[in-house]
């Protein structure tokens, strides 16, 4: 019998092993682990009354990377800089940015990095407008379950 841990362990590998056959069947591209992101945030966040620029975009998930529970990430702009290939003022640029929209909140601490709060971050997305093509995704997966069921 696995043990709990040795049970989240092997969904974990499932999991990784079922993403990597979607991406070519190369476990190895995600070593250095992955990020789940919700399609309604890919597709709309060039939308809306507050869209955002690619690079803050890319920040924005950059950023997200680093959380890793509950507690607020806080990454150096120097670091994500090194990884967007950019300034660390472009990093604090696309940060302005990002806070200004209503994307994130930063928590400033003498001495250190800044904390990023994403919380604004998932209630604008949660409120992103869901739009046809999703609604008819939602409606053919449903049709696809449906149909599956009838079959057992």
């Amino acid at each position: 019998m696995l043990t709990p841990h040795q049970s989240a362990s092997h969904q974990v590998g499932e999991s990784a092993s079922k993403i990597a056959h979607r991406w070519g069947g190369e476990i190895r591209i995600f070593d250095r682990g992955f990020l789940s992101v919700p399609v309604r945030f890919l597709r709309g966040y060039a939308k809306g009354a507050r869209p955002l620029s690619t690079s803050e975009a890319m920040l924005l998930l950059l950023v997200m990377t680093f959380k890793w529970g509950e507690d607020n990430p806080f990454p150096s702009y120097t670091r994500l800089a090194r990884m967007m290939g950019v300034s660390p003022r472009m990093i604090s640029r696309y940060a302005s940015c990002l806070e200004r929209k209503g994307y994130i909140s930063r928590i400033r601490r003498r001495g250190t990095t800044n904390e990023f709060d994403l919380s604004p971050a998932f209630d604008r997305i949660g409120a992103m407008p869901v739009t046809r093509a999703e609604d008819r995704y939602r409606e053919n997966l449903e049709r696809l379950k449906n149909a599956e069921n009838m079959d057992l």
